[in-house]
């Protein structure tokens, strides 16, 4: 029950505005609540302007002390104050129709979340400045590119920390604890050289479906993403980046234990700035992934990856950003039993569009081989696409709009074809009731059409909750 339409609508899409946006959110914040196509989990990402340097190291977000003094009246309803601690504790209620995403005998819940967060900044910010969106099946755990801001004078310190309790209605063996803890440092030596470590661990679960957790196999897991990165100018034309990376991931339970790897690698970049406006790049990307444990038919996955791009990041006017890179990836596995999968083509499109101090759009949009999320696949070929809209209606009341596309092309063990094309369309009100009070209302359709046909679904999901920001 295949859809091919979709696939060509949304691909024709991205070639007609890919000068538009990349996924819109919170414009006073810069960020907006994207899915996470693993997890099914809210997630922030950031909307800031990209720099010249696309790359997978954490993102400044531009807030200054000094510009923390003079913070919108939107930024001072929804957002944080300046200050060097802030905390805050949501409560949410969300009812879906069909919890573990199947096509026959759905199931019903309530799930109920509480979720205290703090984070500490030096200097003051009003924002958090790292946003990490961590995807196990991407080598190297991102599935897009992070931008890089210096928008900071000498250093950048900031911690962070969350826990989101989770009550299920339908099954309470269920109930679970997700939390994350993050930590960003960077560092001017000089005028030409910057070094920055960040550290981002995660404890969640894949997302409810009949090849990934179901309700006898959570697959919760621990994940946990290391970048240590130098950037040098060496001119006024000429620029270099190299970057260390780790990935490691970590499942509960010994029947999961053949998903655990760990990746490393780096990642070297050369830039030319044609302009104040345009610059190139080059990229060389490359990422050993390392499994701890064969499968019961005597596999390990141990795979090397390498990236070859060539870019460009513009910046047309003040309110719009576009980035773009293509080129192609090898996967090349240490089992020679395995296939490898070489001269892959491969690229990634970010954007960004503030149309007004109200209304911003923003438009991702990557395609590549990712690792395996299922036992009878090798790996799979994956194009994902975003798109986001935001709009502001009053110092109060803003909405946003949230739609993911997702195709993945399975490289199946018994040769079987399995390719898999996934919608989630999600809006979402939020209304600040006092300065530190905010309460959301959002509606999500989530659905599978899979040429395996008993891995179809349809799942309608209401959620309602407040948050306060302190």
């Amino acid at each position: 029950m295949k859809q091919k339409k979709a696939f060509v609508i949304f691909f024709s899409a991205i070639i007609t505005i890919p000068s538009i946006a990349t996924a819109a959110g919170n414009v006073s914040q810069g960020t907006f609540n994207a899915l996470h196509p693993f997890t099914n989990r809210k997630t922030e990402i950031t909307v800031e302007p990209l720099t010249k340097k696309p790359i997978d190291v954490p993102g400044v977000v531009k807030d200054t002390p000094t510009k923390a003094k003079s913070i919108t009246s939107n930024h001072q309803i929804f957002g944080h104050r300046g200050g060097y601690f802030h905390s805050s504790l949501g409560i949410d209620f969300e009812y879906t129709d069909n919890l573990y995403n199947v096509d026959e005998n759905k199931q019903d819940n309530w799930l109920t979340e509480i979720a205290p967060s703090v984070w500490l900044t030096v200097p003051r910010r009003s924002r958090v400045p790292l946003h990490v969106a961590p995807h196990n099946t991407s080598v190297g755990g991102m599935q897009f590119s992070q931008p890089e801001n210096y928008f900071f004078n000498k250093y950048q310190l900031y911690l962070g920390a969350g826990l989101d309790f989770k009550d299920y209605s339908e099954n309470s063996s269920l109930n679970a604890t997700d939390g994350k803890l993050e930590g960003l440092l960077q560092y001017n030596l000089t005028q030409n050289l910057t070094l920055a470590l960040m550290d981002r661990f995660t404890r969640s679960q894949d997302m409810f479906n009949l090849t990934n957790a179901t309700s006898n196999n959570q697959r919760i897991y621990d994940s946990n993403i290391v970048t240590v990165g130098a950037d040098w100018q060496i001119s006024e034309k000429f620029s270099t980046r190299l970057d260390y990376n780790h990935f490691e991931l970590n499942y509960d339970d010994e029947v999961n234990r053949f998903f655990d790897r760990a990746d490393n690698g780096f990642d070297f970049y050369f830039f030319y700035d044609y302009s104040l406006k345009t610059n190139f790049f080059i990229q060389y990307r490359y990422l050993v992934a390392d499994y701890d444990k064969n499968d019961d038919r005597g596999f390990i996955y141990d795979n090397d990856n390498t990236f070859i791009y060539g870019g460009i990041n513009w910046k047309p006017t003040v309110k719009t950003t576009f980035m773009a890179k293509a080129g192609y990836q090898n996967v090349d596995y240490d089992n020679p039993v395995l296939t490898d999968s070489p001269n892959i083509f491969s690229f990634e499109i970010q954007a960004n569009w503030k149309a007004t101090v109200k209304t911003s759009l923003l438009l991702d949009a990557t395609y590549n081989v990712e690792q395996t999320d299922s036992y009878g696949a090798l790996n799979k070929k994956v194009f994902s696409g975003r798109l986001g809209y935001q709009q502001r209606f009053s110092n109060r009341f803003r909405g946003m709009l949230n739609i993911i596309y997702e195709n993945s092309d399975y490289n199946q063990f018994d040769g079987t074809p399995r390719e898999d094309d996934r919608f989630y369309f999600k809006p979402e009100l939020q209304y600040a009731f006092r300065r530190w009070l905010t309460g959301e209302l959002s509606y999500t359709f989530d659905s599978k059409d899979s040429s395996k046909d008993y891995l179809d679904y349809e799942s309608n999901i209401f959620r309602f909750g407040l948050k306060a920001t302190f």
